[in-house]
């Protein structure tokens, strides 16, 4: 952690440093003054030499308690050799930035969607570009009708921070894997593998009776969905790879050295994050999934058709079980019309 950075207003185009490591993106100042959010979001602006264009800046309540153990953690753990080539990419622009004096985490970079309109919901959407295409039109009306209700009533102020395609997308798996268990089924456990921000857990957590939420992610998501969950579930105990909540809801594991036990999950998840690997990474992943899942348990797997891996040659075998649903996920088609997203549910026999 680098305290009191340095933050210099750029007019310059935007510029990264190549391989500038994740670790050094986390950053801590005594309050946000007018002065410095007025740079930020005008923005290119330099911290200590690394030159940034914020897409967009999220700002959530934090603890001081809370933010000192994301620090910790962020000190104590080593840069993942997992990261896949697009995430080392797509670090560039994420920053992490604690006010003391606000106990506010700042968030730069990582609920961007260019596919959000300015104006396309009037109860303070994002703001991002406007929407271009009837898919896009279709998805959004599908929200505001059916989802935004439903989570506007659990997290008020949800729908307000973050785009409503993420909010969807998540919102969507949530509803499906509910659909697959009783719903007086008690004591669930849940493997989640890249939940980014806890979009998902959020909304499981509502619908599904859960005792234990295990997520395996990269180091540079912690910070944001451990402010997430601390912030709008703060009944349900966060631990941290590197400590010990004795009654935590929710235990982070980081990529480099997942670790679960045999027969002890009930649902896995992955969302769009496998379509980000190497094929060998995903192998090692279904040997994971398939290992820990329970007999009767289910796998749900929502990734591009095509992109860095192809969604039909991942190793299903491993899983051990039945296709329950194969079809594509309601948001595929959503950032242009040849981008399929393919959803599947295997059930582990």
């Amino acid at each position: 952690m680098v305290a009191a950075p340095v933050i210099k207003h750029r007019a310059a185009a935007y510029q990264t440093t190549p391989g500038f490591p994740m670790k050094q993106r986390l950053y801590e100042v005594e309050s946000f003054s007018p002065k410095m959010l007025k740079r930020m979001s005008s923005g290119p602006f330099e911290i200590d030499g690394t030159h940034y264009l914020l897409r967009d800046i999220f700002y959530i309540p934090m603890k001081p308690s809370d933010w000192e153990r994301v620090r910790r953690f962020w000190e104590e753990t080593d840069e993942t050799s997992e990261a896949s080539k697009h995430w080392l990419k797509e670090s560039l622009g994420y920053i992490y930035m604690y006010s003391k004096r606000d106990s506010c985490l700042m968030a730069a970079g990582l609920f961007h969607s260019g596919y959000v309109g300015t104006l396309i919901d009037g109860d303070a959407q994002s703001t991002n570009m406007q929407v271009s295409s009837d898919r896009q039109r279709e998805v959004f009306a599908n929200f505001m009708e059916h989802s935004a209700p439903i989570i506007r009533s659990w997290y008020p102020m949800l729908p307000s921070s973050v785009d409503f395609y993420h909010l969807e997308k998540n919102f969507l798996v949530a509803q499906e894997l509910a659909r697959h268990f009783d719903d007086d089924a008690a004591g669930l456990s849940v493997l989640e593998v890249g939940a980014g921000g806890c979009l998902l857990s959020l909304f499981m957590q509502k619908l599904m009776n859960i005792s234990a939420y295990t997520i395996i992610d990269l180091p540079l998501m912690v910070p944001l969905g451990t402010a997430m969950m601390n912030h709008f579930a703060p009944d349900k105990a966060v631990s941290l790879p590197n400590d010990t909540v004795a009654d935590a809801w929710l235990r982070y594991q980081v990529a480099d050295a997942p670790n679960v036990d045999p027969d002890t999950i009930d649902a896995a998840i992955n969302i769009t994050s496998f379509q980000e690997m190497t094929h060998d990474q995903i192998d090692r992943y279904f040997d994971l999934i398939g290992s820990a899942l329970k007999r009767g348990g289910v796998f749900i797997c929502v990734n591009r058709d095509v992109k860095l891996s192809v969604f039909l040659d991942y190793p299903w075998e491993k899983i051990g079980g039945e296709i329950i649903v194969d079809d594509l996920d309601p948001t595929s088609g959503f950032h242009r019309d040849n981008q399929v997203i393919c959803r599947r549910v295997v059930r582990k026999s």
